[in-house]
């Protein structure tokens, strides 16, 4: 029993990572994108596009 639960506190770690680095790279992404100063029409598309994949 003792062993089942520490593989699933390992399992739920890294899928907590996983969300984590998710996180991460999605306000990396935001800043750069900030940076590039695009119009509102073409962020709009680059908006539309990210939401297809998030």
């Amino acid at each position: 029993m003792k062993k089942f639960i520490d593989n699933v506190i390992r399992e739920k770690k890294d899928q907590f990572k996983a969300i984590m680095g998710k996180e991460q790279r999605v306000e990396n992404m935001i800043e750069d994108l900030k940076n590039l100063n695009l119009s509102n029409e073409k962020l709009e598309e680059v908006i539309k596009v990210a939401r297809k994949y998030v």
